[in-house]
């Protein structure tokens, strides 16, 4: 017995030992770091001792996260990290990460990351409200949630080719962010990425962005330009709808246009796609909608208006109902002609201000395009003497007719 102890004992010891050897913490230029030796890399894990943190913590957001509380208030012991650039290698290890929360409310003011760098944790440079230039590396795949939250200096982020994905609130409040440039490999942008990002004017979407979550641009209310890559099959940006034409989802609309008319096939709303758009007053939900995500519709307040091109009225969840029910008491509520009653006696639906029925056109909206001018030259009972006129002083005398009038040259 005692000898499986010893043996027990022995293997504890050897594991530990090895664990010793393949991980550790090194502390280079006030930057500390978790390295794995038998890996050969390293990983951020914060910077500089003693750094002083005073004040009540604060909570970021409602997101839940084992750090939800660690971001705090600076005082005159705080110091400033300022410029921040992180090595290439530490400790004959490579710096292939930066670790949760490393460098939140650390006072960056730029940064620099190393070549080897390929992910960015959660909350890593959160609350650095002075941040206002970032180099990626090359290497680069993966920005995590919250990561640059609140770095409310930043007003351009162009990214590098080898990012795949944008999580969530990845650059949410960057308050003064005006344009953004995905990258050529971004596959998805997940919710909240660029919420409250209030200035942001204009996004820029390459050709490989498969997948844009509801909710990625709450509260942008600058944002009326989408430019999307000629080469991305996947999304559409027409008349201030943002459509994944691969599931046939509205992802967004932007919050300059008044009248909405979501385009005929979309097959359901996204969350938030029309979520806090104070611009828009009149809605138009074609019959192929089937389907409304939870908060799809919600805060609207100059809405007045819905008009429902389909005849039978939609079967909402219990979840919905209450979006609804907020949408419901400050709008008329406009159904196609013969299915009145049926909404009148639908649950949710019911509970409009008003329902009133319409007559349905094929085409909402009809623009005249003029008439070109005919600058043919006519006698009077009608045939064509000259055509394509610019001068008529070659004209024998006579009464002639030319753009609708009579003249004698």
């Amino acid at each position: 017995m005692k000898n499986h102890i010893k043996y027990f004992l022995g293997s504890c010891m050897l594991a530990f030992c090895c664990l010793a050897m393949s991980a550790g913490e090194v502390v280079s230029e006030g930057l500390h770091f978790e390295t794995n030796e038998s890996a050969g890399t390293a990983s951020t894990t914060w910077a500089i001792f003693p750094l002083i943190r005073t004040g009540a913590p604060v909570c970021a957001s409602t997101y839940p996260s084992e750090f939800s509380k660690c971001y705090y208030e600076r005082s005159d012991n705080y110091v400033n990290l300022g410029a921040l650039s992180v090595p290439e290698v530490v400790n004959h290890c490579a710096v292939t990460a930066i670790g949760r929360y490393s460098f939140h409310n650390s006072g960056i003011t730029s940064l620099v990351l190393g070549k080897n760098v390929t992910t960015i944790g959660e909350g890593a440079f959160i609350w650095n409200d002075s941040l206002s230039a970032i180099t990626f590396p090359e290497g680069l795949t993966t920005i995590g949630d919250e990561a640059f939250r609140y770095c409310k200096s930043l007003t351009e982020v162009n990214l590098t080719a080898s990012v795949q994905e944008l999580g969530y609130g990845s650059f949410a409040n960057c308050s003064k962010l005006e344009r953004f440039t995905t990258s050529s490999g971004l596959k998805t942008i997940h919710s909240s990425a660029f919420e409250l990002c209030e200035k942001l004017t204009t996004l820029n979407i390459g050709e490989s962005v498969d997948a844009i979550e509801g909710g990625a641009f709450i509260a942008c209310d600058a944002l009326s330009t989408i430019n999307i890559d000629p080469a991305n099959t996947h999304f559409t940006f027409a008349n201030g709808n943002l459509v994944n034409t691969d599931s046939k989802k509205l992802v967004f609309v932007a919050h300059n246009v008044e009248k909405c008319i979501i385009p005929e096939g979309v097959k359901e709303i996204a969350n938030c796609a029309i979520f806090y758009n104070p611009s828009i007053t009149s809605l138009v939900i074609p019959a192929s909608v089937e389907n409304y995500e939870i908060t799809a519709i919600a805060h609207c307040d100059n809405l007045t208006e819905v008009h429902c091109r389909a005849t039978e009225p939609t079967v909402f969840s219990e979840l919905n109902s209450k979006m609804w029910e907020e949408v419901a008491s400050h709008c008329t509520l406009y159904v196609p002609k013969g299915s009145l009653a049926r909404y009148q006696a639908a649950p949710i639906w019911k509970n409009f201000a008003a329902i009133k029925e319409e007559v349905l056109s094929t085409v909402d909206d009809i623009t005249a395009t003029p008439r070109p001018a005919d600058t043919n030259v006519y006698t009077i009972d009608g045939r064509l003497v000259k055509q394509n006129a610019s001068s008529l002083s070659d004209l024998p005398p006579g009464i002639y007719i030319h753009q609708g009038q009579k003249i004698i040259p």
